[in-house]
């Protein structure tokens, strides 16, 4: 931020000063990250909302402070930034004549409907009003006050309320989040009582992803808090299946009764039925690896992982060649899960795990990362005898190439 300011100074130098304020005033000005620069003029604070982060975005900004009249919005780059800017703007298309009824310090922008098709907006001429906390654009029909209302509140945590829950989605900056928006506005005037709402995406959502210990969590995803307290409870939805707002009543229902648990970040399983090789989570982890019937194989990889990438489909092949034995092949993501306490302690990816069923005692693999390698620790250290499958190393060899290319392009 120290490089955006330097910039503003040089720039505006003529016509602005610049000061700081310690932090803890944050909250007075419904700031929702830290450093926040906002502008003044006459004590009166400019209805433009805090600084933006990205350095195109700020630069937008800032000449909303300095050049507040009219805007025109001429680039792809411009108008990306123009939608990136939180608030309530309005924005002429194909006009520039700016409407008498906005506030005065609010700036006009202006473009073009051919400019706007590139981000699939078709709309005819005429004023419309963005409202970047819910992502609408819609027709400006002369009252901005009453239209620039909205259910969402601000996706602040630091913002002050009476209500118990925060509660909402965070999505991807350039997603499409109309659905999640409709399912909120369903269940809006059930829960609105006890739940302050929002709608965040990436680039908003720092705080909430620190604060709510979420950096292992990919986007969209469901989140609801206790507002005063974050420790009391995380409640996460991953499953875009549920984003419905049937569940989401349900289980918001559920958290105000106090009858839900607080939530894990676990990933969504996605093996078809007929997988040898699958994926457990955090959900599915303990009720996997205590299975007393078999013994049970569990290797945890990275995505970036390139050593996972080679060793998955060994654990593939082999799963498939003991598909009829006591034994189970599982992996789980290290990256998207937050792993259980007890989960055992490993230096790094990939490490593969046994849980014998004599014992359920976590052993670490040792042996050769091969299907040899896996057939021979096996029957050292795992409960059941068995006699070792058939197959033609070529062949082996040959789909190894085939599925490790695969796993690469993943």
């Amino acid at each position: 931020m120290l490089d955006f300011m330097d910039y503003a100074i040089f720039k505006y130098k003529e016509n602005v000063s610049f000061a700081r304020a310690n932090y803890s005033l944050a909250a007075d000005y419904d700031c929702s990250r830290e450093p926040c620069i906002l502008a003044f003029n006459e004590d009166r604070m400019l209805n433009i909302g805090e600084a933006p982060f990205d350095l195109t975005l700020f630069a937008v900004w800032a000449q909303h402070v300095f050049n507040p009249k009219s805007i025109r919005l001429n680039f792809t780059e411009q108008i990306r930034a123009f939608f990136n800017l939180e608030g309530v703007n309005v924005i002429g298309v194909d006009t520039e004549d700016a409407p008498s009824t906005i506030p005065s310090n609010l700036p006009f922008y202006s473009t073009t409907a051919k400019a706007l098709s590139r981000f699939q907006i078709n709309v005819p001429k005429g004023i419309y009003i963005y409202r970047h906390i819910d992502r609408q654009f819609i027709p400006y029909n002369g009252n901005f006050a009453e239209e620039s209302k909205s259910i969402f509140s601000p996706p602040n945590i630091y913002q002050k309320s009476t209500k118990e829950f925060f509660s909402g989605f965070l999505v991807s900056d350039d997603q499409d989040a109309q659905p999640e928006i409709d399912a909120i506005t369903k269940i809006y005037a059930k829960h609105s009582a006890k739940t302050d709402f929002v709608l965040v995406s990436d680039r908003q959502g720092r705080d909430i992803i620190s604060m709510g210990s979420l950096s292992k969590a990919h986007p969209p995803y469901f989140f609801t808090f206790h507002r005063d307290n974050f420790s009391l409870g995380r409640y996460l939805v991953f499953d875009e299946k549920r984003f419905d707002s049937e569940f989401l009543d349900g289980y918001l229902t559920r958290i105000e009764q106090g009858k839900e648990n607080f939530s894990h970040i676990s990933a969504v399983l996605n093996d078809p039925p007929d997988a040898t090789f699958r994926q457990v989570n955090t959900d599915t982890y303990h009720k996997t690896v205590n299975d007393p019937e078999r013994d049970i194989l569990v290797a945890i990889t990275a995505p970036w992982c390139h050593h996972c990438k080679d060793f998955k489909p060994v654990l593939n092949i082999s799963s498939q060649l003991l598909k009829n034995e006591k034994v189970g092949f599982y992996w789980i993501d290290g990256t998207t899960n937050e792993l259980p306490s007890d989960f055992p302690s490993f230096d790094g990816y990939p490490t593969l795990f046994l849980f014998a069923a004599k014992n359920k005692t976590a052993s670490t693999f040792d042996g050769k990362r091969t299907v040899s390698g896996i057939l021979e620790y096996l029957h050292k250290e795992g409960s059941f005898n068995f006699t070792d499958p058939e197959f033609n190393q070529t062949e082996i060899d040959e789909r190894l190439l085939v599925l490790r290319a695969i796993e690469h392009k993943k």
